[in-house]
């Protein structure tokens, strides 16, 4: 009986995925709702966040599914984007054109890891503690985004983003001042200077600046690494230390 409920819900999330596939490729992914996904999928809208928290877990699930599926036919090799998204065209019966009508191509594919992070920026902006002091709510928003990585977000997948980000010749998204990430960073240490926990000679976007690239380092360490550590645990350690050396 356990087992056929086992596999009963992994129908059921499997069915989640290629119906949110179908509402991406239409419809885009700000235009789409979990309302219509649910619909698609014949589920209860309850059923389908039983599965998915948002939006943004729906399109790295999608992604990271059709990469495993795909690494396992040939392999273990890592499969280049054009491979996943053929694989994932195919399979889902939509055109290269409704799926591009979002995914502009494979740099846009990966570029939707740019905006699921920013989506659980936005989460944790809405909920986090106001009380928390700025250095405290840094050091929360990096574990809970690398949290988020480690249970959601393959290891290629992930080095993928950054190998795309290194080459391409559109948009270096993970750069853009104008994400919610970087909004994010610079409230919390606009927060801090008026409290006066930062040097006086460094400013909000000297400090902006180099927090994203610690913690872009430690996402790249990660994966040339090949997840072989906890993300998780190893910033617990090293983001207070790196943050230290900006206060006063």
């Amino acid at each position: 009986m356990a087992r056929k409920c086992k596999e009963d819900a992994e129908k059921t999330r499997q069915a989640v995925i290629e119906a949110a596939l179908d509402v991406f490729s239409e419809k885009g992914y700000a235009k789409a709702t979990f309302d219509e996904i649910a619909a698609r999928a014949g589920f209860t809208k309850g059923a389908v966040y039983w599965y998915f928290r948002n939006k943004a877990d729906l399109v790295a699930a999608l992604i990271v599914e059709y990469m495993e599926r795909k690494r396992a036919e040939i392999s273990e090799e890592i499969p280049v984007m054009e491979e996943i998204v053929e694989e994932i065209v195919e399979e889902s019966g939509t055109s290269r054109g409704s799926f591009y009508h979002y995914f502009e191509g494979k740099d846009a594919l990966l570029s939707s890891l740019s905006v699921l992070f920013d989506d659980k920026y936005e989460e944790l902006s809405n909920t986090m503690d106001p009380e928390l002091s700025p250095i405290d709510k840094l050091k929360y928003i990096t574990q809970e985004l690398f949290l988020m990585i480690e249970n959601t977000v393959s290891v290629e997948l992930l080095g993928r983003l950054f190998a795309t980000q290194l080459t391409t010749s559109g948009e270096r998204h993970l750069l853009n001042t104008n994400r919610t990430y970087y909004k994010l960073l610079r409230q919390i240490t606009s927060e801090g200077h008026k409290q006066g926990l930062f040097k006086d000679e460094l400013s909000i976007n000297d400090i902006t600046k180099a927090y994203a690239m610690f913690e872009r380092g430690l996402m790249y360490d990660w994966c040339i690494c090949n997840g072989n550590y906890s993300l998780c645990q190893y910033s617990a350690t090293m983001m207070p230390l790196f943050l230290k050396s900006f206060c006063k």
